[in-house]
Formats: C-alpha cells, sequence, structure tokens
C-alpha cells in the first residue's frame, strides 16, 4: 500500500509538470514502507523527491533528483539517524542498508571480578570511558535489526580504596601492598588504554527503544601503575609503565537505549594482567550510553 501510494504521487507531479517527463525502466532507487512524508518538487528539465520519516525509522531522509537532459545524473543522499554521514551516490539496496557513521560513547564505572585479597578497589572513583568514531551499521529491510561493526577506544581506571597500593616486587612482578608506614594514602590505581574493534547487534523494540549486544575485542596497548600518597611533609609518587597487562582481550556488553541514550552493562571473561606476573582479576562495569 505505501509503494502505491508513493507511485501515485509521482504520477500526481508528472501530469502537473510543464513537460511529461520520460520514463523508463530501470533499477529501484528507493523502497520506503511508511514514509511519514513525501515532497515532489518540479523544476524545468528536473523532478525532485524528498522523502522525510520511515515506518520503523524517523530520522530517516531520501532526497532523489532526476534530469531528463542527454547527461541525466541522479543524485541520491540517505541518513538513517541523527549519527549517520550523507552518503552521495548511494546504490541502493533491496534488503539491507548500509550505513556509515559515528558509534557513539560511553562512560562507566568498573570493579575487579575475583580479585585476590587485599585488592579492594573504590568503584566509586574507578571508571571507564570508550568512543567508537567510525561505525559500518547493515540494517534489515523492516530496519527492526541492525548489525555492525567499527574501532574505538577504551580507557579504563582501577583506583583502589586507600588500604594498599600496587607496587613492583624485586621480581618486577606486579604486588598489591600496604604504604609505607607513617604515610598518608592519595590514591594508587592502574590505568588501561585500548584500541577497540566492536561487533554489535541491535534489536528495535520501536522506533526509539533499542536492545543492544556487543563483542568488543580490546588491543591493550599500553597499562600503567600510579601512586601518590604524603610522608614526613613530602609528596611522594611512585610510576611504573610495565605492568604485564594482556595484550588482547574481550568484553561482552548488553545496552538498553532510548532515542539514543543507554544504560548498560558490560563483563570480560578475560584477566586485565598476565595472572603469574601480577595480581588475577577480571572486569565488570556499569554505566551510560550516547548513541549506541
Amino acid at each position: 500500500m505505501k509503494r502505491i501510494c508513493l507511485i501515485l504521487a509521482l504520477f500526481a507531479a508528472a501530469l502537473t509538470a510543464p513537460a511529461a517527463l520520460p520514463t523508463a525502466v530501470g533499477d529501484t532507487i528507493a523502497d520506503v514502507e511508511g514514509a511519514r512524508r513525501v515532497v515532489l518538487t518540479g523544476r524545468g528539465d528536473s523532478l525532485l523527491v524528498d522523502i522525510s520519516g520511515s515506518e520503523h525509522n524517523a530520522d530517516y531522509h531520501l532526497r532523489y533528483v532526476r534530469t531528463t537532459a542527454d547527461s541525466a545524473t541522479a543524485d541520491v543522499e540517505r541518513r538513517g539517524a541523527r549519527w549517520d554521514f550523507v552518503t552521495p551516490f548511494e546504490k541502493n539496496r533491496s534488503r539491507a542498508d548500509r550505513e556509515i557513521g559515528i558509534g557513539g560513547l560511553g562512560f562507566g564505572f568498573v570493579t575487579p571480578l575475583a580479585a585476590p585479597a587485599g585488592m579492594r578497589v573504590d568503584m566509586r572513583r574507578s571508571f571507564e570511558i570508550f568512543i567508537e568514531p567510525l561505525t559500518v551499521s547493515l540494517f534489515t529491510r523492516n530496519r527492526r535489526h541492525a548489525f555492525s561493526y567499527g574501532v574505538g577506544f577504551g580507557w579504563r581506571n582501577f583506583r583502589l580504596d586507600g588500604g594498599s597500593r600496587f607496587l613492583k616486587d624485586r621480581w618486577d612482578n606486579l604486588t598489591v601492598g600496604p604504604f609505607p608506614e607513617g604515610a598518608s594514602p592519595d590514591y594508587s590505581r592502574i590505568k588501561l588504554f585500548s584500541l577497540t574493534i566492536p561487533f554489535r547487534y541491535r534489536f528495535y523494540i520501536t522506533d526509539e527503544l533499542t536492545l543492544g549486544l556487543a563483542a568488543i575485542m580490546s588491543c591493550n596497548s599500553y597499562g600503567s601503575i600510579e601512586t601518590r600518597y604524603r610522608k614526613d611533609g613530602l609528596r611522594m609518587r611512585e610510576f611504573d609503565k610495565h605492568i604485564h597487562q594482556k595484550k588482547v582481550t574481550a568484553d561482552f556488553m548488553l545496552a538498553l537505549s532510548y532515542d539514543d541514550m543507554g544504560v548498560y552493562v558490560k563483563a570480560s571473561p578475560f584477566r586485565v594482567l598476565e595472572p603469574a606476573l601480577g595480581p588475577d582479576f577480571r572486569s565488570l562495569s556499569v554505566g551510560f550510553s550516547l548513541g549506541f
């Protein structure tokens, strides 16, 4: 029914134009179900079709221009959501739409899982930040399901509660131990930086409400420990960037979003550090997301 309405609208515009435009059988340019608004405009030897909104995506937009000159060209711009780049000269896909855009960002609080005795992390001051500047998304024809992959960056910060500190022993192993006697602790933390490759699936419960699952591969390219405290009136700092972090890990994420704002929980079954060279623990985080 929606396709018939679009054909009728094109036919009406052709009747009101100064001269009839020639027609020819060709490839399907667009197949939009439940279009919210369709505007057809005749400009000299050109016909402009502007479609806003679809049955499952209120932010969908398509602009099509057709000229009747000998060197006729077609210009298509498609936008599926506010985060997407506009892609000129995009080929239509009858079964799935591909969109290249900005993924999103997240902020959350982290805590270790199965941490050894003495490693007490303050989750209120332990956080993570991650961003995905580029994603490629594939939507099914009814736009209920979306699959995406991309590239991103992430930072994680595990901060102890002040009763202990991270330090290196004489064999260069990372351990957890007490502060020096008479010291006034400030903080002690592990920081990790990762390059990420996320693989995501989203199910559109409604146009605004989505449920998402993701597997995120992380290449942990940098890690460090830092400890600060006061002793005998002096500020002391201990720092080391050789903490034997696992080079490649993976996280699994569950997210619920409404109109690009959401909450998530993320866990990793992989150890954060090499177990023979540091404390044996895994990671759990919860937080807020934008754009996923």
